[in-house]
């Protein structure tokens, strides 16, 4: 087809548009996996939010990226996964969000607090909240995990400058609304 662009994942050619979005984002998301399990088995308020979701999952669309994400809550450890197409009938609850909300929503994870977000809930909203607790409790420090890689100056640095531009960002939203509601 004329607009189809060819790339190359590992071994895998695909066409951006198919499953090419999926297979790029799959080793983000497995170490954003497997940093929230190690989160969650070192606090006992999430294994305990984990446990009382066991069997129960959430699809997060990341609203302006076409990525929708699949959490699923096991008895010992949470499973992400990306999912292809729209959100269906196959999970429990889902949220519809753009980026920085769906980051303001992990400070809160009341059913009161996403609606006010302008997030879309579907399906179970209880889940939702719950989801939303869970990974509030297993949501990594940026300072400190940054502090790994590239010592503790330059994470705080960077920490500093990430909390900034979250501000900035929400007092834009908030200038916005306020304009366009008069």
């Amino acid at each position: 087809a004329a607009n189809t662009i060819t790339c190359q994942v590992g071994s895998s050619p695909c066409t951006l548009g198919s499953g090419c979005r999926r297979m790029l984002a799959e080793r983000p998301v497995a170490a954003l996996e497997s940093l929230l399990n190690h989160h969650i088995s070192e606090s006992t308020a999430a294994r305990d939010q984990l446990l009382a979701l066991a069997g129960r999952s959430l699809a997060v669309h990341v609203v302006g990226t076409g990525l929708i994400l699949r959490l699923d809550a096991g008895e010992e450890q949470l499973r992400i996964g990306v999912m292809g197409g729209e959100v269906g009938e196959t999970v429990t609850a889902s949220i519809s969000a753009t980026p920085l909300t769906l980051l303001q929503l992990l400070r809160s994870s009341t059913v009161t607090n996403f609606r006010a977000s302008g997030a879309e809930l579907g399906g179970d909203t209880e889940t939702a909240e719950v989801f939303a607790e869970l990974l509030r409790l297993a949501r990594p420090e940026l300072e400190e995990e940054l502090s790994h890689l590239v010592g503790d100056i330059a994470a705080h640095g960077v920490s500093q400058s990430a909390q900034r531009l979250i501000g900035w960002g929400e007092r834009s939203l908030d200038a916005f609304s306020m304009n366009t509601s008069e």
